[in-house]
């Protein structure tokens, strides 16, 4: 059965962002805690065993910290559940996270075949030990993340513009991997990078 964790839904900077003076942020600091968030980012699995991020946000640790199905298992030196990361672009809000990562746990990157040569030319990556690293491009608009039933796929949003309501689907071909939709037995979930706000599936 498909699990989704929503780890974070805000903007980068997340609220309140460090050096905004806006009403929100204001409020969040002080009278309106409740309106705090971290950076978006959600997990997700249909075995409660493994885990998959969509993006690896600045605010990692503490999702994680705050997210107990990501915890080590009990009597664990060493334990992630996080099986693997997908990226949806090589913009610092989806990948700075990944740093957080490089206590010797293997996982494996889903992203572009850009964006892996992005971090492989990044040498603040090279923390991330490569034998314990399986990068995965994703060349397909649907693809198996898992030896279980879970599929990626770019899917078509509906969203508020500053020009009006629009329809986007983002191309592959342009780094930005753009709508996943999960799917899993008859269950899915959909997480759309880079829009204002949501209106469902067209």
């Amino acid at each position: 059965m498909l699990r989704v964790v929503v780890l974070g839904a805000a903007a980068g900077g997340g609220v309140p962002q460090w050096n905004c003076g806006c009403a929100i942020c204001r409020a969040a600091r002080t009278e309106h805690s409740e309106i705090r968030n971290t950076q978006a980012s959600i997990a997700f699995s249909n075995d409660v065993e493994h885990w998959f991020l969509v993006n690896a946000s600045p605010d990692l640790r503490q999702q994680v910290t705050q997210t107990p199905q990501l915890h080590p298992k009990p009597g664990a030196l060493r334990h992630s559940p996080i099986t693997g990361v997908i990226l949806t672009n090589g913009e610092i809000d989806a990948v700075t996270g990944l740093l957080s990562m490089r206590e010797s746990s293997p996982f494996a990157i889903y992203a572009h075949a850009t964006v892996l040569a992005i971090l492989a030319s990044n040498s603040m990556f090279d923390v991330l030990r490569p034998e314990l690293l399986a990068d995965r491009p994703l060349v397909d608009q649907e693809q198996r993340v898992h030896r279980q039933v879970l599929e990626l796929k770019r899917h078509r949003v509906r969203f508020h513009h500053r020009h009006g309501r629009v329809v986007v689907t983002r191309l592959w071909e342009r780094v930005r991997v753009g709508q996943i939709h999960i799917a899993d037995l008859g269950r899915e979930a959909f997480f759309p990078d880079g829009c204002r706000g949501w209106l469902g599936p067209t």
